[in-house]
């Protein structure tokens, strides 16, 4: 599947995403990007807006490693409390398994393969051990990639890791605008040492600018 259809299988959570600032209504249904986790017998939703969700049963079939990326579709059913580390108990409806991406390492073999194309980052945010980028770019008839790389050669400011978002275009000629998210898995930048790390996220947008956004992956 290419990273186009991969991209674009997400643009439905512009128009269907559940409000986090209005639970009030048990009868609704909601719909976030979130991170699943086990939580004994139970299971720990935690949302992309830092919502904690808790549910008995999950949609399905097989078991899943800890931290799966998704989307989720789900009912209120009661309320978790201060005493607690949920906030809502949930009724899941539906679950649709996000596929993530990992941070590409540059080397001289692939330092000059992965495109240096713009696009327009709209967010940037980080959830659990996932970097999710929101954005725009212009496109015609050619498949497009996206990679978030660790180039040695950037890494010039101390203790802040700098990961460049790469876009290989192939020489394609913009025809429409077209807008979507993309998940990154963090989990590689890890170390026994420190608890959290700070990212410097950069990018190419048009108009010849650079965008940057300075972040904190904690784990």
């Amino acid at each position: 599947m290419s990273v186009i259809k991969y991209v674009f299988s997400l643009l439905f959570l512009v128009l269907l995403s559940g409000c986090l600032q209005d639970y009030e209504d048990v009868n609704v249904q909601y719909m976030d990007m979130a991170v699943i986790k086990h939580y004994g017998s139970y299971y720990l939703i935690i949302t992309d807006d830092g919502v904690k969700l808790l549910t008995d049963e999950l949609p399905l079939d097989e078991d899943f490693d800890d931290n799966m990326r998704a989307i989720v579709k789900y009912y209120l059913i009661g309320i978790g409390g201060e005493d607690k580390e949920y906030d809502y108990i949930v009724t899941v409806e539906e679950i649709k398994e996000i596929q993530t991406k990992d941070i590409i390492f540059i080397n001289d073999d692939n330092r000059d393969t992965l495109g240096s194309a713009e696009v327009d980052f709209n967010e940037v945010w980080i959830t659990e051990d996932y970097l999710t980028v929101y954005f725009s770019f212009l496109m015609g008839k050619q498949d497009h990639y996206f990679n978030l790389t660790f180039d040695e050669k950037e890494q010039i400011l101390g203790d802040t890791i700098v990961l460049t978002f790469r876009h290989q275009d192939n020489n394609d000629h913009a025809v429409q605008e077209l807008t979507g998210y993309i998940t990154f898995n963090l989990d590689t930048l890890q170390t026994d040492d420190r608890n959290e790390r700070v990212i410097l996220f950069k990018g190419k947008e048009y108009q010849n600018r650079e965008f940057r956004q300075e972040l904190v992956y904690s784990y």
